[in-house]
This record gives C-alpha cells, sequence and structure tokens, in this order.
C-alpha cells in the first residue's frame, strides 16, 4: 500500500533501460600550431597584437562537431567565446515578430562574444553544417581576461557616436551589433587646426573612411563648378572614392583640432553596407549604381553574433544583401 502503481514502475524502468539519445559529449584537444593554419579574425586584431593573439588562438581548446549538431542555442546562457579552424556552420536567429535568418560561418570567423561581454542570452541557433566543424573554444573568464573587457570598453565609448551618424542611426539598416563590429574596427585619428586631410585629384598612400567625430572640416570640390562646405561631427567623407578606387574628389582641412574614426578600404568594403548608403538620400543612386563594380566581402566583418533587429525590416531598407555573419 502506499506504492507506485505497478504500470508506472514499468514505464520508468523502461526509461531508465533505454539508451540516451543524447549526443556524446565532444572531446577536447589542444590548439596548439592553430594561429598559423587559419585566417586572420577581425575582433582579435582589432584589440590585440600578433605574439598575444597567437597565444590567445593556440593556447584555446580544440573540439570537433559534426554535421547539424548544435554549437549553441538562443536563449541559452553564454560560457564560450568560438573561433572556426575549419569547416562551416549556420546562424539561425529567430526574431520576436516571428521572421527568421540565416547566415554562414567560416574559416577565421567567431561567435559567442556578445553573449560574454554583456551577460545576456545567446542571440542566435548555430549549428554544424560541413561534414566536420573545427572550433577552437576559449571560456568567458579567459575571453574577459585576454581583450573582453577592452571591446566593452572601446563599444561603450564609440557606439553612442555611431549611433549619431545617420547611415547608422536607429533606427537605420544597421543593427546595434554591426555597430558594434564597427566599434571594433575603428581607429581615431587626430588632426590639428590647417591640416589636410584628403587632396583633391591625388591618391592617398592609405584610402580611409572617415567620421567626423570632434571639430571642423572644411571640404572644397575641385572644378570650375566647385563647391565649399563645413562638415561637422556625424558627417563623412571617403566613402566615394574608396567604393570608386579613384583620386580624391575633394580637399579637406581641418578648421579646429579635429578627431575622425576612420575605417581602412578593406574594412569599409568588409563592414559598411551599403544598404546603409542607399538608405541614405543624398548617397541612393551613387550607392545603387555601384554596388555591383566591386565584390562585398562579408558584411558583418569576421565576427558573428546575433542582433535583436528584425531582419525582416533590414532587407525591406536595404533592398536586400543576405550575406554575412551572425553569431551568438
Amino acid at each position: 500500500a502506499g506504492g507506485l502503481p505497478k504500470a508506472h514502475l514499468q514505464a520508468r524502468r523502461l526509461r531508465m533501460a533505454a539508451p540516451s539519445s543524447a549526443a556524446p559529449r565532444p572531446q577536447l584537444g589542444s590548439a596548439a600550431g592553430s594561429y598559423d593554419q587559419m585566417p586572420a579574425n577581425s575582433l582579435l586584431c582589432a584589440y590585440l597584437e600578433e605574439d598575444a593573439r597567437r597565444n590567445f588562438v593556440d593556447s584555446a581548446a580544440e573540439v570537433k562537431v559534426r554535421r547539424n549538431e548544435v554549437i549553441m542555442r538562443q536563449g541559452d546562457k553564454g560560457n564560450n567565446f568560438y573561433l572556426i579552424k575549419a569547416g562551416t556552420c549556420e546562424v539561425l536567429i529567430a526574431e520576436a515578430d516571428g521572421t527568421s535568418s540565416r547566415r554562414q560561418l567560416g574559416p577565421g570567423s567567431s561567435c559567442g562574444e556578445l553573449a560574454l561581454i554583456t551577460g545576456n542570452p545567446r542571440c542566435a541557433t548555430v549549428t554544424a553544417t560541413s561534414d566536420e566543424l573545427v572550433l577552437l573554444m576559449v571560456n568567458r573568464r579567459a575571453f574577459m581576461a585576454a581583450l573582453g573587457e577592452q571591446v566593452k570598453k572601446k563599444r561603450t565609448t564609440w557606439m553612442p557616436f555611431l549611433e549619431s551618424v545617420s547611415i547608422f542611426a536607429p533606427p537605420s539598416t544597421t543593427t546595434d551589433y554591426e555597430r558594434g563590429l564597427l566599434a571594433d574596427a575603428l581607429q581615431p585619428r587626430s588632426f590639428e587646426e590647417g591640416d589636410v586631410l584628403t587632396k583633391a585629384g591625388t591618391l592617398p598612400p592609405e584610402p580611409l573612411f572617415y567620421l567626423l567625430k570632434e571639430g571642423q572640416v572644411e571640404e572644397r570640390t575641385a572644378g570650375p563648378a566647385g563647391t565649399k562646405r563645413t562638415l561637422q561631427q556625424g558627417d563623412f567623407f571617403g566613402e566615394v572614392e574608396l567604393l570608386q578606387k579613384s583620386p580624391c574628389l575633394a580637399t579637406r582641412v581641418a578648421l579646429t583640432r579635429t578627431v575622425c574614426a576612420t575605417l581602412s578600404a578593406d574594412e569599409f568594403v568588409r563592414m559598411v553596407p551599403l544598404r546603409a548608403l542607399a538608405a541614405e538620400g543624398k548617397q541612393q543612386a551613387y550607392a545603387l549604381g555601384v554596388g555591383t563594380t566591386r565584390e562585398r566581402g562579408r558584411r558583418y566583418g569576421q565576427s558573428a553574433e546575433a542582433t535583436s533587429v528584425s531582419a525582416k525590416s533590414a532587407a525591406a531598407a536595404a533592398g536586400s544583401t543576405a550575406d554575412a555573419e551572425g553569431g551568438a
């Protein structure tokens, strides 16, 4: 009396006897030597010198997973940062409005940093799509000690500024996470009054995309129909020259002490989506006109963290570019 019913006991015995359907736990190995066997990762390059990058990569744990295995699941707690050494995986972002988007990651990409930096749950589900996916795994403590605090500090400093720039300001065709990746890549440059930033008709040794953070810059275009205007905080320039690979279209001179955030040509092409320029009225005809002249790289750089912004609204505003990376 008082015991469990016989049918319940039999069902429990069957469940205990049944083999587990869970996949075996992947075996961890050493990642020593991996730094020289994989493409550079942009997040690491933005914050660490080469020796530190090598140590970070080669000190990770290597794990191999099979096709269709889930590396991280949206909504779960984040404990690790991942670098992709070999193979591919798919990032699935499920939005609150029921829409979803899918992106692919390949060698040299990374995912998982956002959950470690913010403490928020994973923002996407990442699943292996190649027969074998080789990952380098770094736990939260090691990631934060090596570069996590630097990433957090720089994004806190620069993301509010990016939100003041028309092509990145929310609501816009760029997401919070894209602005975070841009903040990682930005290089501040200071100019004194009278310094020439660009000279019309010349090819600069290092073509750059400029975002004006502090100060004023006078811009004079060449030719009999040349124009003059004063650029203020939040203005940007250099994008036309970078996309056309042309000489500078204007001479730009600092009117006061000036601070600009800059992106290299490769970073600009890889990280600033054409849809952002197309959404800016004065840039729309140009951006759409040259959009096919150069193959664009991964829209999110080589990092991958999911965002909470609707992929559907981004695609509608863009006219749509759907390559790129995302993560969790």
